[in-house]
């Protein structure tokens, strides 16, 4: 496998000013319906795990998804919070971004998003370094567990993922995010805020932790025959309001010049393809490396 930095080197990508637009880590994803309010509890459950790892090193902050970064402020860390109160005015959306980068312009690994506008899923992410799983998954799961527990999440990933500018020109044919792609599969791409209206569908696709919420459970069959579709060496943790399915020890990176195949990630994959949302879904979302490339990519664990 390759070290932590021959990784970085491939994948990260950076702007003519040097500054990161594109970094390679790992990430827990959940996406959750029914609205900020209504899901605040498990949501700032889950910001205050991801505090206790990225609190100290956050340096930039938006708000809302739509304004410049800013530096952080003494109470900046305290926002999503106070919005969650029962007697806080209710916002039109409620999105706070967190990123522990030396500029405004650069995206990193220590890191937190989430954003709900009522127009799709809300979600709420939290990004870490590589070394978090540098000898095994181990404390990645432990941290997954904590943070969902006591959100009613509709679905989520963990693994191997990147942090992409929200202006980053990722759906060129032949740029990095297509080259990064078509290398390592068991990396995931996407916006989440792109893709949060169609998870009201079904799920994006697998990585090496998938969240489904009760109502995919059921459509699977029920948690019993879930279970025996995965088999032995697929891992299925029980969570309040859902499952997080395990595809191993450790995540993967599915280097295909290395022939990394993932199996166990292709195993995961066939048994939920029921519930992925389709193409037709998403039709013309081109995000990672083009149109026809995203196509594949989305189904790339199908089979």
């Amino acid at each position: 496998m390759l070290g932590v930095e021959e990784l970085r080197q491939i994948v990260d990508q950076y702007g003519h000013d040097r500054s990161c637009r594109l970094k390679l880590c790992v990430d827990v994803l959940l996406y959750y319906d029914g609205g900020f309010k209504a899901n605040a509890d498990g949501v700032v459950h889950f910001y205050r795990e991801a505090l206790g790892l990225i609190g100290s090193a956050v340096t930039y902050y938006n708000t809302d998804g739509r304004e410049l970064m800013r530096k952080r402020k003494r109470d900046t860390l305290e926002m999503l919070p106070f919005w969650a109160e029962p007697t806080t005015e209710a916002r039109g959306i409620y999105g706070l971004r967190l990123e522990s980068g030396p500029t405004a312009r650069d995206v990193s690994d220590q890191a937190f998003d989430s954003y709900d506008d009522r127009n799709g899923l809300g979600y709420v992410r939290l990004l870490l370094p590589l070394e978090f799983v540098a000898d095994r998954g181990d404390a990645l799961v432990a941290l997954a567990l904590r943070a969902a527990d006591r959100l009613r999440f509709a679905s989520g990933s963990g693994g191997y993922a990147v942090n992409m500018d929200s202006d980053y020109q990722s759906q060129h044919p032949t740029g990095p995010v297509y080259a990064v792609s078509r290398r390592f599969r068991g990396i995931d791409f996407g916006t989440p805020n792109l893709l949060a209206r169609f998870h009201a569908h079904g799920i994006k696709s697998v990585n090496w932790l998938t969240f489904l919420g009760e109502p995919y459970v059921t459509r699977l069959g029920g948690l019993a025959t879930l279970k025996a579709a995965l088999g032995a060496e697929i891992t299925v943790h029980e969570l309040r309001h859902g499952v997080m399915i395990q595809a191993g020890p450790a995540p993967g990176l599915g280097d295909v010049n290395r022939q990394e195949r993932l199996p166990l990630y292709h195993r995961v994959g066939r048994v939920l393809a029921p519930v992925r949302f389709t193409q037709e879904v998403f039709k013309r979302y081109n995000e990672v490396g083009g149109g026809d490339n995203t196509a594949e990519w989305l189904a790339r664990f199908d089979q």
